[in-house]
């Protein structure tokens, strides 16, 4: 694990991603400007967000750590 330049740590990792996926991976990151890297944590981070928001618990954490803070109305 290093840090990058803004403090957070990452991990170099290595994965095999089919040459059509790639191609749009490309596109998406010549588009917004973006490394392959960037897009691809991008893609990473939605994914994952997606399935939690799947996941009652999910809800009812965010639900409950939002009325601790009194921001349940802001949600």
């Amino acid at each position: 694990m290093a840090k990058n330049g803004n403090g957070s740590t990452t991990e170099n990792v290595s994965i095999t991603i089919k040459t059509s996926i790639l191609f749009f991976l490309d596109q998406y990151c010549e588009r917004k400007e973006l490394t392959k890297s960037q897009g691809a944590q991008t893609a990473i981070k939605r994914f994952l967000a997606s399935e939690m928001a799947d996941d009652p618990m999910f809800w009812q954490e965010l639900y409950s750590k939002a009325d601790e803070e009194g921001k349940l109305d802001k949600l």
